[in-house]
């Protein structure tokens, strides 16, 4: 009779923790689905979102560098029995009134040795691009003042322009040479004959494989001209015209 009391105890006793094993893994799995429910613990809310920005600003930058910034004609003279020698930086020609005379400068192996100048656009903007000589005309130049040349009236400095690189200038270029110093009107010596403003490229582009031009010269001599070194300075002044296509 104690033995059935006993096995009755045991398995009352193995029951109830089987109940108790068997509540504690219902529960688990409730506690389970319940978060792996969305707002299984009554939060809500409505989803936001939210924009911002960025910016930065470019600015404008018109500039220009003389890579070679000194041009020279060499020396020599007049040869006698002419009246003017037209003479180049970039070739060794020998004119006296636009037509070729043989003789009329000394020195023609030399004329030409001296390379172009070349300018470079170094902005982030086209531009327009200018020169200017600082004297008051080509008399003072080379005679030393205003109708200093005082047996000729031919005396002349001009510019021209090209394209070291191709594509560098859209519009405009002055590929024929134009004065930037002339001879001094007698009608009116208190006049300036310096041209300012002498365009050289109109629309000059910046980059890195199109952005260089050369710049030459040619000198008309009078025979009167004076002994001695000349030079004048040449302003270039480049104005932005912007981005062009």
């Amino acid at each position: 009779m104690k033995k059935v009391k006993a096995d009755f105890s045991n398995r009352a006793i193995v029951s109830l923790l089987m109940l108790s094993l068997l509540v504690t893994v219902i529960g688990t799995v409730v506690t389970v689905s319940q978060l792996s429910e969305p707002n299984s613990f009554g939060i809500s809310g409505a989803a936001t979102t939210g924009t911002g920005s960025t910016s930065i600003t470019i600015q404008a930058q018109a500039g220009i560098v003389m890579n070679d910034a000194n041009a020279t004609f060499g020396t020599g003279y007049v040869n006698p029995g002419n009246t003017t020698a037209t003479i180049y930086t970039h070739g060794g020609h020998n004119f006296q009134n636009n037509t070729n005379i043989t003789g009329a400068w000394t020195n023609v192996a030399n004329l030409g040795s001296d390379p172009n100048m070349t300018i470079e656009n170094t902005g982030n903007v086209d531009i327009n691009l200018t020169a200017a000589a600082n004297h008051f005309d080509a008399e003072e130049f080379f005679c030393g003042s205003e109708l200093g040349c005082t047996s000729t009236a031919t005396a002349r400095l001009s510019i021209s322009a090209g394209t070291a690189e191709a594509g560098s200038c859209d519009t405009g270029i002055l590929l024929n040479f134009r004065d930037l110093l002339n001879q001094t009107n007698t009608s009116s010596p208190t006049a300036p004959h310096n041209l300012t403003g002498v365009l050289l490229c109109g629309d000059f582009d910046y980059g890195n494989s199109g952005d260089l031009l050369s710049v030459s010269y040619r000198a008309s001599v009078p025979f009167d001209a004076a002994i001695g070194g000349h030079s004048t300075i040449i302003t270039f002044t480049a104005e932005s015209i912007g981005q062009q296509d």
